[in-house]
């Protein structure tokens, strides 16, 4: 096995918040002894050329994140938490809605078991939102979409990014195992193209825009509950075409993540920012209730008038009672209990 060259190790290291002093290896002010064997030896690095950052800062956030497995706080985040002490809020450098600030503040904080899809017609912003975000995490975001993450050789040049981002879903059909895999942050095994297969916890947060949601099977409670659609339908009137290119500055940012911790209430942030567009895009494009009917057999009779597919007896079952259950109760927001904080 061909080893890291030392100024590629030192780089790796310092990005991954480690500190070098004395000759020693330190990360949170706990020396950590193993790093030789660990970044030399380990047979998970056997695939590793000189050089390839990106499968070694997935394996090595995996292993050192915060010894309890987890990546530690992004350093734009640490800046802005800084900022908001030192100097308050800033105003922000483009106009972003409450519920946009919402999906910032999941991504960079990266705690939710969710796919976030923004969705609406053409022309509405989603891909100078998407423009924005990407900017934030910068070269810890990866470019694919959410079919590319089926192709394990595509999986694995993203498994070392915080960020999956694409502004298109390039599915007809959202998947269940694959979407609560890697949402849920489950191990899975990494195919790299010129090396041997290893096994790491996906970490990165799944981010896509689409004009047209794609089908998807909602009697999977497990799929259902992972899924976070945000709905951008309002048509800009004489959009600037270079506003979805804009390169914002390092501070403008900043400042963009400092709202998005300060201005977000997170407690019960789903019920009240995204429920309801997410109910909404689930049952406008399923024919549970686009073939509305007390029985299964009447549903089936529309389907086959109307041209589609219908689905089983139980999964009809469980639809409906799903979508007369949103019917029944409305999406309410959580109420902030005293203690709680904003983020």
């Amino acid at each position: 096995m061909k080893k890291l060259t030392s100024k590629a190790r030192s780089e790796i290291m310092k990005e991954l918040g480690f500190s070098f002093l004395s000759g020693k290896w330190f990360l949170n002010g706990v020396e950590v002894k193993s790093i030789d064997r660990e970044m030399y030896e380990h047979e998970e690095l056997e695939c590793l050329e000189p050089g390839d950052k990106d499968n070694a800062l997935a394996v090595f956030r995996d292993r050192y994140g915060d010894f309890e497995g987890k990546w530690p706080a992004m350093p734009i985040v640490d800046e802005a938490i800084a900022q908001v002490r030192e100097q308050g809020l800033k105003p922000l450098c483009f106009p972003l809605s409450l519920k946009q600030l919402t999906i910032v503040n999941r991504l960079i904080t990266g705690v939710d078991e969710m796919v976030y899809i923004a969705t609406g017609v053409g022309g509405s912003g989603k891909s100078t939102f998407g423009n924005i975000v990407k900017q934030i995490f910068g070269g810890d975001c990866a470019s694919a979409t959410l079919g590319d993450l089926s192709d394990d050789f595509k999986l694995a040049q993203a498994v070392g990014k915080r960020l999956v981002y694409s502004d298109e879903l390039n599915v007809s059909d959202l998947k269940s195992n694959i979407i609560k895999t890697l949402a849920s942050k489950q191990s899975i095994v990494i195919n790299p193209k010129y090396g041997r297969n290893y096994q790491i916890r996906f970490q990165g947060n799944l981010f896509f825009c689409c004009n047209k949601p794609p089908k998807m099977d909602i009697s999977d409670s497990g799929l259902l509950r992972r899924i976070c659609y945000f709905s951008m339908n309002k048509k800009i009137e004489k959009p600037d075409p270079l506003m979805q290119k804009r390169e914002y500055s390092h501070e403008d940012l900043v400042n963009i993540v400092a709202h998005a911790l300060e201005d977000v209430n997170v407690v019960g942030w789903f019920e009240r920012e995204f429920a309801e567009d997410t109910r909404r895009v689930l049952m406008e494009k399923n024919t549970v209730s686009m073939c509305s009917a007390p029985t299964y057999q009447a549903y089936r009779n529309q389907c086959e008038t109307k041209g589609y597919s219908p689905y089983n007896e139980d999964n009809w079952s469980t639809i409906k009672a799903i979508f007369d259950e949103w019917k029944r109760t409305p999406a309410k927001p959580a109420e902030l209990e005293d203690g709680d904080l904003p983020w």
